[in-house]
């Protein structure tokens, strides 16, 4: 776990004041960098905001079935990936 509250601390170092973690286990120390630095985080896997929303700006995908569901999708109706952003 230390690696990555190191690599949380080298981001806000560099200024990011959003970073993503990977919260999947005691991540208390990443978590702990990431609001030293004043920052958020992104986590993924779950609806983080709603766990802890002092420390989440936001999660990736909730579920992780959906990006591959909508990449078929896309693939099928030839949708070019620029144009979901």
């Amino acid at each position: 776990e230390g690696r990555f509250a190191a690599y949380a601390q080298a981001q806000a170092e560099c200024g990011a004041y959003v970073i993503f973690i990977a919260y999947d286990g005691d991540c208390r120390p990443a978590a702990n960098a990431v609001r030293g630095a004043g920052a958020r985080a992104i986590g993924f896997g779950l609806d983080w905001v709603g766990q802890d929303t002092g420390l989440f700006g936001g999660s990736a995908i909730a579920d992780p079935a959906m990006a591959v569901r909508e990449a078929v999708t896309d693939f099928a109706q030839l949708v070019p990936p620029e144009s979901r952003a």
